[in-house]
């Protein structure tokens, strides 16, 4: 019987987001962990499938198998599309179409731009290729041992690195490391990618955020390049040029609204709780409230600890908290009016999320049961608050009349935001 299965292969790829897509082609499509070289040959010879992808680390090691290999595909070195056809294996490279989707939604100008390639591997070449033909003046490629490596580009590149691409997996969720550069060290970035997606924002590119640099994960590029491999797998929705575009856009769509967090900050008494309860029933999602949370956690309520602990210590608990909540997706979560005030939480909050924040008439905020502001420093506190508040937000929602009136442009905003 004809084997009619796809997969992805790569080494541990768990998290990976593509059975969910190809789903929506109807196709049978499997994870596929392959722990090392010899249990790839296992299955690359075996060839019982009818297609794979492929991610890393084996790009670069899936060449030697095929029978027929794309132009583009041999050009860039690097292959993560792979048809089986009656026993024949074609290789093709669909990150490179992918790529190049993610920077032309970004608006970042690759001409005569320096770009620093972070990685040497098959993401790393695909990254290289797509920065050279999109007219960078020079694509640098960072690797640990390479002649461009983590520790020299600080001096070499410090006033010339003006576009970032991050093609390793460091950064990625559950990943050791967070982060792979210091990007406060470079200082003419004005764009910076991550070919990661889970998280949505890696460290990367949320410090990048705010530090006020265009910065953009990898989902978009996952979704374009999972659509056109299944153009190649002959799938009719996606063989016209508007049939492309629609499905791109439909499943990128709805997979950043179903799998990003709804994140409420903003000023104590701006109605994040009230706000986050209707939101989470209209949406059909979790509510976490992070207060709530802290109170369940010390058997007293927030004010009650702040007044016998002091805020030092109920931050550290806030901030443990916060930290427990990185990974979890499709929430929708409000936090303490001072959480954002360390970056350590925002870039827990902004690794899943949106930040909404809420913003509410300062005389129609209440300061009943909080320790930290009173009627006389509300105003004393806001303003030191409201910078921040701007600094870290990603949008902002007016809370000033009725909480369903709020609630149904909160979901607006989201939606205007994919």
């Amino acid at each position: 019987m004809k084997n009619e299965r796809y997969y992805l292969i790569g080494k541990d790829i768990n998290y990976s987001l593509s059975p969910w897509i190809y789903k929506e082609f109807d196709l049978d499509y499997e994870i596929k962990n392959i722990s090392d070289k010899n249990e790839l040959d296992v299955f690359m010879t075996g060839k019982n499938f009818k297609a794979i992808n492929v991610t890393n680390p084996y790009k670069k090691d899936v060449i030697k198998y095929l029978d027929e290999i794309d132009p583009l595909a041999e050009e860039v070195g690097a292959v993560n599309t792979i048809v089986n056809d009656n026993g024949k294996l074609k290789g093709y490279n669909t990150d490179v179409f992918g790529l190049k989707k993610l920077i032309e939604k970004s608006g970042v100008d690759f001409n005569d731009k320096t770009v620093l390639v972070l990685g040497s591997g098959g993401a790393g070449k695909t990254a290289q290729y797509v920065a050279e033909k999109l007219g960078a003046k020079k694509a640098v490629v960072v690797s640990r041992n390479g002649k461009d490596n983590y520790t020299n580009i600080y001096w070499l590149y410090k006033d010339k690195a003006e576009i970032i691409i991050n093609a390793t997996p460091v950064g990625k969720e559950n990943f050791p490391v967070k982060s792979v550069v210091d990007l406060t060290r470079f200082s003419h970035l004005k764009g910076v990618f991550d070919l990661n997606y889970a998280p949505l924002k890696t460290e990367l590119v949320a410090k990048a955020e705010l530090m006020g640099i265009p910065a953009f994960g990898g989902l978009y590029m996952l979704v374009a390049q999972a659509v056109e491999s299944a153009k190649i797998y002959g799938v009719r929705e996606t063989k016209t040029e508007n049939g492309f575009e629609f499905a791109l856009k439909d499943i990128y769509g709805e997979l950043l609204f179903d799998r990003r967090n709804v994140v409420l900050i903003g000023m104590s008494g701006s109605g994040k709780t009230t706000i986050g309860k209707k939101l989470a029933k209209k949406l059909r999602r979790d509510f976490i409230d992070t207060d709530a949370l802290i109170e369940e956690r010390t058997g007293m309520k927030t004010g009650e600890y702040i007044t016998e602990n002091g805020e030092d210590r109920f931050r550290e608990i806030e901030t443990e908290i916060i930290k427990d909540l990185e990974n979890l997706k499709g929430k929708v979560i409000s936090v303490g009016g001072g959480a954002v005030l360390r970056e350590e939480n925002v870039l827990s909050l902004k690794a899943n999320g949106v930040l909404i924040c809420l913003e509410r008439d300062i005389n129609k905020l209440s300061v009943k049961g909080r320790p930290l502001v009173t009627k006389e420093t509300l105003k004393e506190v806001y303003e030191k608050r409201k910078p921040v508040y701007d600094k870290v937000k990603d949008v902002t929602v007016d809370n000033n009349k009725k909480a369903g009136g709020t609630v149904r442009k909160t979901i607006e905003t989201i939606k205007e935001n994919i």
